[in-house]
């Protein structure tokens, strides 16, 4: 899924995510405009969270929430 740089689009999809397996969000990172920790708190467990796995596209390797937070921090 391609955000466009918004937000709302981002968000969207990622509860779709929640119920549709293979879900790909182009720019995740555009939440920030409104939900910095948008997704550490979908990955967090319950119940702070949805408790939702995550997945490095490009490598396929499993994220956690340390993982979560630095990439919405940019690093």
């Amino acid at each position: 899924i391609d955000t466009y740089d918004d937000h709302r689009i981002a968000m969207c999809f990622a509860m779709l995510g929640v119920f549709v397996p293979g879900m790909v969000i182009r720019n995740p990172a555009c939440v920030a405009k409104t939900f910095p920790d948008f997704f550490v708190k979908l990955g967090a467990p319950m119940p702070a969270g949805l408790g939702v796995g995550f997945r490095d596209f490009a490598t396929g390797r499993s994220l956690d929430i340390v993982d979560l937070a630095a990439a919405e921090l940019g690093e």
